[in-house]
């Protein structure tokens, strides 16, 4: 591998009692950014990820402005800088060698090995690579609504999940939401259809009764309505699901109907793709669908199919990374067309080593909303006529884990107290905790979003009035 350069743009300021550091990471040889690229404070479990445009911003407590901050991304070589350096240099740029291994040797073992023996010993070794005692992780969760143009909705949240340890069901794991921030809803809902599912799921009426009801809107309260769209959002939004469902393909591994099982041999292609090197071997695995297409669940048959990547690590067959997403096959076009992509969802995860463990850092799950508009979609779809851009909607939920806690009287403490896992009900907002608290920065296109969502009425005083 050639010499290649690796651009840290970085700035710091001190505010709040932190040093905040901000940073632009990219790549010097192709002024490509590095997205997701971690950024901790050495010998803690503090830190962040860069956004897809390479973009981070850490807050340092005090009693580590002396400390080191480390870089590192699957490729490169880890960089390791004195915090105290950042903040009294300025703007700087850092040069960072590549590192170097024969790949043509390690191809050549890897194909002597084969492909599904690294994908099956990953999972053999699951519950050594994985934490087996309980944690709870601290960090930011970010929930959008949008069309392929705009936000529709904007909820912001600190976080804790605790986990009894990926030997444990998943139905044990814990979502607390400690503080959060609303933007005003500007959906646009399919009411009847929500307040007829309303009236059947929560006040268990018949199908007719429901039916009847809900075409005279005209005649429903405002807060029965504002009931019935709360617990819509809380029935099939519950952000608990990606850690205690199979929306999380890793966590929920062989757990009733996970897609990822046993079995997932039967049901998957593997093909390596690429080798990564960064002071460990990392092999980059294609996933793709059996072909013919098998099964993957009792939930998700012949209309949905798999593809993405796996990464794993040569030395411990640890998992570092999935990106996983099914897409609507031949059988889902109906699918496609109601909900305005083949994408049926997509999710990532990435994980860092903290004492030998693998823990879940960066979190990704997006997928369309079709609830929302599919009876307008469906009419249309009907009568001949093109659905628009913003007839589709589409949420996506971001977890950015910033901290980390082992320590058993630590995590004993935290459970004692109320948790709440409901993201939607109504909240106190406070400004002043926001300030120093670690978020995942939007791209570009985020960002225009979330100020278009400010035209009318500013987001701080949108939080004010929606919480």
């Amino acid at each position: 591998m050639k010499r290649i350069l690796f651009l840290f743009i970085l700035t710091s300021i001190f505010s709040y009692g932190q040093n905040v550091v901000k940073g632009n990471i990219v790549n010097a040889s192709s002024n490509e950014p590095i997205p997701f690229a971690n950024i901790y404070i050495k010998n803690t479990s503090i830190g962040v990820v860069s956004n897809t445009e390479g973009l981070f911003e850490i807050n340092i407590p005090q009693k580590y402005t002396k400390a080191t901050l480390v870089f590192s991304f699957m490729g490169f070589e880890t960089y390791k800088v004195n915090i105290a350096k950042l903040t009294t240099a300025g703007s700087q740029i850092i040069k960072l060698n590549p590192s170097t291994i024969n790949l043509n040797q390690v191809t050549i073992n890897v194909k002597a090995l084969s492909v599904n023996k690294i994908v099956k010993q990953a999972f053999a070794n699951y519950y050594k690579n994985f934490p087996d005692k309980p944690f709870i992780e601290k960090g930011f969760l970010r929930y959008t609504e949008k069309t392929k143009t705009a936000y529709k909705w904007l909820v912001e949240a600190a976080i804790e999940v605790y986990d009894p340890g990926f030997n444990k069901p998943c139905k044990k794991i814990k979502l607390n939401i400690i503080e959060k921030r609303k933007s005003l809803d500007y959906r646009v809902l399919d009411t009847s259809m929500i307040y007829n599912f309303y009236l059947r799921e929560a006040k268990h009426l018949s199908f007719r009764n429901s039916r009847i009801k809900s075409a005279n809107l005209s005649e429903i309260p405002k807060d029965d309505f504002r009931n019935a769209v709360s617990f819509i959002d809380n029935l099939k939004k519950n952000q608990a699901s990606i850690f205690t469902t199979d929306n999380n393909k890793i966590r929920y591994y062989n757990q009733k109907n996970a897609i990822f099982n046993k079995q997932l041999l039967k049901t998957h292609t593997f093909k390596l793709d690429t080798i990564l090197y960064n002071s460990d071997i990392i092999y980059k695995i294609k996933i793709m669908p059996k072909n013919p297409p098998a099964k993957l669940n009792r939930k998700v048959g012949d209309y949905e199919l798999p593809f993405g990547w796996i990464y794993i690590r040569k030395k411990d067959y640890a998992i570092i990374k999935l990106d996983y997403v099914l897409l609507n096959s031949k059988k889902g076009e109906l699918f496609s067309e109601i909900k305005g992509t083949r994408v049926a969802s997509h999710f990532i995860i990435k994980f860092i080593e903290i004492a030998g463990k693998m823990y879940p850092k960066y979190l990704s799950y997006s997928k369309p909303v079709a609830i929302n508009r599919v009876k307008t979609i469906f009419e249309k779809i009907k009568n001949g006529i093109e659905p628009n851009s913003e007839d589709f909607y589409y949420s996506k939920q971001e977890i950015l884990f910033t901290k980390i806690i082992t320590d058993t009287v630590k995590i004993n403490k935290l459970l004692n107290k109320p948790w709440n896992d409901n993201l939607f009900s109504p909240h106190p907002y406070h400004a002043a905790f926001w300030k120093n608290y670690n978020v995942l920065l939007e791209s570009a296109t985020e960002q225009k979003m979330r100020h278009d969502l400010e035209k009318k009425v500013g987001l701080k005083e949108q939080f004010k009035q929606h919480n």
